[in-house]
């Protein structure tokens, strides 16, 4: 149900707004919009408390808030307030649940929160082994679909009892421990129709070698050669096809206007293209990355806190929790220490065995596409590296 604040200054932000409200009402909710309000200087914010029974107590607890001298008002709305298209639903900001202590639900829809855990919970397996996605490519690709169709059947029934994704993976893990991964994957093979006899020596459990970029191991002269030459090949191919757009498209409703408005653009862009080309490729080719990206999981759940600090300093990275699955933190690490981290695959530490893995992606990204396409009907979710500090329950035993 919709709650209107009224009498929020014109300078704070839909983030700065939910943080306030966060701390007053303590229930889940989504921050939306401003709107003109009729009291000068100020505008009206909409949320949409996700438990229609708690709306008219928030509006109260919300009644006489004050903040730079004016004080806040708030009534419930039965009407939606105007959406600009522009604009999106305010996305969690960093550290602001594990502050405020609030279930991740808060500003995370269930399902949302579902997809990204399903695909962390496939990454691990695709992570920790790394011929999996061999075998998978030689039946031709039916093993991921499966994979997936009975990781989703599994993890449903959690969805409603967890609180965020941390908690929801972690409830998966104890019924569905780390060593039923094989049969798992031996299952699902053999629903493809495949004759292959799996053993686990052939999912080759073992990190990928280091391959540092091929442009930092090449003398600059050449790699500024190779811009050079490709981005001149690429921009008189984009030229090309930017002058022979034509800007008469004929066809009901304003979609032929747009494009026709579209293509103007684009033609006036034509003299910047080989600019803009040569800038993009040397960026991407000689911006120095001197770090690489890294996935640590714990089986059956990480040590402590101050032994994985301690452990990731020894490569002097550094490091955060994932927010969607318990036994996982992404490390950062300078790229000169990735050899030595990788051979640290394995290691037991507090009883628990860590699998090391580099973070890849584009990789991530390509697999999965087509496969939750195929069995949900939904794209998925583009991974990120939230930057945000998920530690708690850390100590928690799962």
């Amino acid at each position: 149900m919709i709650v209107t604040i009224e009498g929020i200054p014109l300078k704070f932000t839909i983030n700065r707004c939910v943080g306030i409200i966060s701390k007053v009402i303590k229930e889940k909710f989504e921050g939306l919009n401003f709107t003109p309000s009729p009291r000068k200087g100020t505008k009206a914010f909409h949320i949409n408390i996700l438990d229609d029974t708690k709306a008219q107590e928030c509006a109260q607890k919300l009644n006489g808030i004050k903040r730079q001298d004016v004080v806040f008002t708030a009534h419930v709305s039965n009407a939606q307030p105007y959406m600009n298209t522009k604009m999106k639903k305010f996305k969690q900001g960093k550290n602001r649940n594990r502050h405020l202590k609030m279930p991740q639900t808060v500003l995370v829809p269930k399902e949302r929160m579902f997809n990204h855990t399903r695909n962390d919970l496939i990454y691990e397996l695709q992570d920790k082994h790394t011929a999996l996605m061999e075998i998978n490519k030689a039946v031709g690709n039916k093993l991921l679909h499966e994979i997936v169709k009975v990781v989703e059947g599994r993890l449903r029934p959690f969805l409603n009892e967890s609180e965020n994704g941390f908690v929801l993976s972690s409830n998966y893990r104890f019924k569905y421990p780390h060593n039923t991964d094989f049969d798992l994957i031996k299952n699902c093979l053999a629903k493809t129709g495949s004759n292959l006899a799996l053993t686990k020596e052939m999912l080759k459990c073992t990190p990928q070698p280091y391959e540092p970029k091929l442009a930092d191991s090449m003398p600059l002269g050449t790699v500024q050669g190779a811009i050079s030459k490709y981005s001149s090949a690429i921009h008189l191919e984009l030229v090309k096809y930017v002058n022979s757009l034509e800007a008469n498209v004929q066809g009901p409703g304003i979609d032929a206007a747009a494009q026709n408005k579209v293509r103007e653009q684009f033609k006036k862009l034509a003299p910047s293209i080989p600019y803009i080309v040569v800038e993009s490729l040397t960026k991407h080719i000689m911006s120095p990355c001197n770090v690489t990206l890294l996935r640590i999981y714990g089986e059956p759940s990480l040590p402590k806190l101050p032994t994985m600090q301690q452990f990731i300093t020894k490569h002097r990275g550094t490091m955060f929790r994932s927010p969607h699955l318990y036994n996982c933190i992404h490390a950062q690490v300078p790229n000169a220490e990735v050899p030595a981290l990788l051979a640290a695959d394995s290691t037991w530490l507090e009883g628990r065995n860590l699998v090391i893995r580099i973070f890849c992606k584009d990789i991530y990204r390509k697999i999965l596409k087509d496969v939750t396409s195929a069995s949900t009907g939904k794209n998925v979710q583009d991974v990120t590296l939230e930057d945000e500090d998920a530690w708690e329950n850390w100590d928690e035993e799962m």
